[in-house]
């Protein structure tokens, strides 16, 4: 069931990462002032103006270049504006325009313009976005990272639990699970999961076996905490993370005891 788990959460993970840097990527090198249509649809859309606020929605209007695209504005707040781009169903494929200004304004280089891309097919739609989910999978890279997230926390505490509780297993057969090596020229360190509340002290020399229940060596502790403790490992002595201890007076452990 744990690598069942782990396979599950590492898969989510990778999905995580890749929509997170997906999402920053596009939207880095995505125009924030960019709507993307197709003919007969209506969009929402949003921007700012130079002025320095919007006095009222309906003081707010559009000039286009082309009579096929409208909008409908529906928020004005300070100098933001949302609105809905409606494209004519007779609306050919290509780009079109339009600027947003106050209605006793008259166009200017000033105000933002605000590019409309209208599609004629999906293929056509996906291709012109730089995010790969979008390109590829048709769905936006956010949404992604939304859906894994709770999921990836979800697997990440059941591994957890189902870890915790076979330490404590082992802990009761006087077994404990090393879950870092750390490498220096003179040899290695490693932890794991025996303290103080185990009776573990410094001095104390534990065997260590490997995943196939095998001894290979012997460790001396150097350091205790209430949990878990650390103990410094000859040069010649190959150790890896998942190996386990257990007391120079206890039997080595046969396989299945791992």
């Amino acid at each position: 069931m744990s690598q069942i788990l782990s396979r599950i959460g590492a898969i989510l993970g990778i999905l995580f990462l890749l929509s997170v840097l997906d999402t920053v990527y596009s939207g880095y090198t995505e125009p924030d002032e960019l709507c993307r249509i197709f003919p007969g649809e209506t969009e929402f859309a949003s921007g700012k103006l130079s002025a320095d606020r919007i006095p009222a929605l309906e003081d707010l209007t559009f000039v286009a270049d082309s009579p096929l695209i409208t909008v409908n504005y529906v928020e004005g707040r300070g100098r933001m504006w949302r609105g809905k781009v409606h494209a004519a169903p007779t609306a050919a494929a290509g780009t079109y325009h339009f600027k947003t200004l106050l209605r006793w304004q008259t166009p200017s280089e000033e105000e933002s313009q605000y590019t409309v891309v209208v599609f004629e097919d999906e293929a056509a739609y996906r291709n012109s976005f730089n995010s790969v989910f979008r390109r590829y999978l048709g769905v936006p890279p956010w949404s992604v990272t939304a859906f894994t997230f709770p999921l990836l926390l979800i697997c990440l505490l059941f591994s957890f639990r189902l870890s915790s509780q076979r330490e404590a297993r082992l802990n009761q057969s006087g077994l404990a699970t090393i879950f870092k090596v750390t490498r220096h020229k003179e040899g290695s360190e490693v932890s794991f999961g025996f303290g103080e509340k185990d009776g573990i002290a410094v001095g104390d020399s534990l065997i260590v076996v490997d995943d196939g229940g095998r001894r290979v060596g012997n460790v001396r502790v150097t350091k205790v905490g209430a949990d878990y403790a650390t103990a410094r490992v000859e040069a010649d002595l190959k150790v890896k993370p998942n190996y386990l201890v257990a007391r120079d007076n206890r039997p080595a452990p046969m396989s299945d005891a791992h």
